[in-house]
């Protein structure tokens, strides 16, 4: 009965009694329609980086499938005398770093 005294006097009585926003639909799949401009752009950043991270998986895939087709031991009998691929180790250190200082 406290409950009562909390709502306006049109709620009371269930004269208006909508929402102004997209309700959540069971098994949904994605976000709801925004309500406010801070959503609408949370949702934008939601989309561009997640386009960043398809792109980065599919170069992560190309490049893992290049190196098992390049590297298989029926096309390089003969092992590389190569030991330290410094200039490689630089590189996949540092590009996710800037990747990552993009983001943020």
């Amino acid at each position: 009965k406290m409950n009562i005294l909390l709502y306006s006097p049109l709620e009371q009585f269930n004269i208006v009694r909508f929402a102004f926003a997209d309700a959540a639909e069971p098994w949904q799949f994605g976000f709801q329609d925004p309500a406010t401009p801070v959503m609408q752009g949370l949702i934008n950043l939601h989309h561009d980086i997640f386009a960043f991270m398809v792109f980065i998986l599919l170069f992560v895939v190309w490049m893992l499938a290049r190196t098992v087709q390049k590297f298989h031991h029926t096309n390089n009998t003969v092992a590389s005398k190569i030991i330290h691929g410094t200039e490689i180790e630089i590189a996949w250190t540092s590009i996710p770093t800037i990747i990552l200082m993009i983001i943020a």
